[in-house]
């Protein structure tokens, strides 16, 4: 009976794939049907994946001649092995999850949702409905991210250093020439030496950035970041630099001494940049992390509690104890941030608040409501967008409203347009590239 209504189902969208005429839809009903075949997609993934368990439980990948259920999902589905592995994990986590089987059942999460979902409430089940919040609430990079605290939290001190210890027994860089003779390579760092690194090069690249638009040239993200690393390593950074002219949020205090310098010795050559820090106070005072809690490097993710120590021994350092300091108490009534609240702000927002737009690039402060309507200089008063949405937001009649977790992008009145994450085609996403750093990748947003 089941073969039967499958084999109905197949003929239904074979012939609705090869009649559909895109064209004849208004953008309304394209987008309506486009969120339905999404959620169609969830539930195909979620009925994948239980049969493919019963796959990998009989060992009919044997027979098939696969040397593990992996493999064989890989093979019939096309996708790498490592996704297969993840697929495989996810349906296994929704046997065990009841919440998790329900929300990709009924089509709320993607396959990628659920993974990150499974990740985490595997490690601490008490975490899922908190997870599956966050999911259905947040973009896929804050439910990353979420998922990266639970299992930090769920891991011990000891099992923190020890993995800790073997990035760094294990960092490289490597390098060659590519069949077009282009220059390549790799590297993996610890988290502190990534973060080191990367706070210089988005600070050049942010710069190069503002010259090339001032100069009407458009380049992509990637292109402005190879030629920050070029800046950096021959001492050109910041040749230009001025204060005045860089936005305001991207003016950043500049810590000296990471732990990194400590380790390679009095000659090694500090980077003058910001890292910010985040850590619950309980838990900087207890020396371990608890469940919810939170020690993490900004734009990287969690880290030993030992890194910050070693941090804290250094001057300057842009800290956030969550507990430590009443940020909601910082209120002015002019455009100038202090460097307090821009911390807490930078700490709050950590991608553009539009509700689907994931962009960590070049992130602009913004006033929800204006200065010169009443607006104050405080915290519920500011937000951090995209260069495309705060351009929106100020040049078209754009508004954003709610607070962390409730963000609502709302479209001019009568305007066409739906708002949500920039289009990708879109001329003015052009003039401001957005791309999303993830633990999977890089992809534009």
């Amino acid at each position: 009976m089941l073969c039967e209504t499958v084999d109905q189902l197949d003929s239904l969208l074979t012939e609705i794939a090869a009649g559909l005429d895109a064209d004849c839809l208004g953008g309304a009903q394209a987008a309506g049907l486009a969120r339905r075949f999404a959620a169609f997609k969830s539930r195909c993934g979620a009925i994948e994946g239980r049969l493919a368990r019963r796959v990998a439980a009989t060992g009919q990948f044997v027979a098939e001649g696969y040397r593990s259920a992996e493999s064989w999902l890989a093979g019939e589905t096309g996708e790498s092995t490592g996704a297969a592995r993840t697929a495989l994990l996810t349906a296994e986590a929704c046997g065990q999850l009841t919440g998790l089987e329900a929300a990709v059942c009924s089509g709320e999460l993607s396959g990628s949702q659920a993974a990150e979902v499974a990740r985490g409430a595997l490690v601490d089940p008490a975490a899922e409905t908190e997870l599956l919040e966050v999911a259905r609430t947040g973009s896929l990079q804050d439910l990353r991210a979420k998922a990266d605290l639970v299992e930090a939290a769920a891991r011990s001190r000891e099992d923190e250093e020890r993995r800790y210890a073997r990035v760094r027994a294990n960092r490289h860089l490597r390098t060659w020439r590519d069949g077009d003779g282009s220059f390549r390579g790799k590297f993996s760092l610890t988290p502190d030496d990534g973060a080191l690194l990367m706070a210089s090069i988005e600070r050049e690249a942010n710069h190069l950035f503002d010259l090339a638009r001032r100069e009407g040239r458009r380049q992509s993200r990637e292109a402005y970041l190879a030629d920050a690393l070029v800046a950096v390593v021959n001492g050109s950074a910041g040749a230009a630099h001025a204060g005045a002219d860089r936005p305001p949020d991207t003016q950043e205090s500049s810590p000296a001494g990471p732990p990194a310098a400590e380790r390679h010795g009095p000659g090694h050559c500090r980077t003058d940049h910001a890292i910010l820090l985040r850590i619950d106070l309980e838990a900087l005072v207890r020396g371990s992390l608890a469940p919810g809690e939170e020690c993490s490097l900004d734009g990287v993710g969690p880290v030993p509690i030992s890194v910050v120590e070693r941090y804290l021994k250094t001057a300057g350092l842009r800290l956030v104890i969550t507990d430590g300091y009443d940020i909601h108490s910082i209120v002015k009534f002019s455009r100038v941030i202090p460097k307090a609240l821009q911390t807490a702000l930078q700490f709050r927002d950590r991608t553009c608040v539009v509700p689907g737009c994931s962009s960590t690039f070049h992130l602009e402060t913004d006033h929800i409501v204006e200065v010169n309507r009443g607006g104050p200089t405080s915290l519920a008063n500011l937000c951090r967008l995209c260069r495309y949405h705060h351009s929106l937001k100020s040049n078209r009649g754009y508004k954003i409203e709610g607070g962390p977790g409730k963000w609502r992008w709302l479209p001019p009145p009568r305007s066409g347009t739906s708002g949500g994450a920039a289009d990708e085609d879109d001329e003015a996403a052009v003039d401001a590239p957005q791309v999303c750093q993830s633990a999977s990748g890089t992809r534009r947003q």
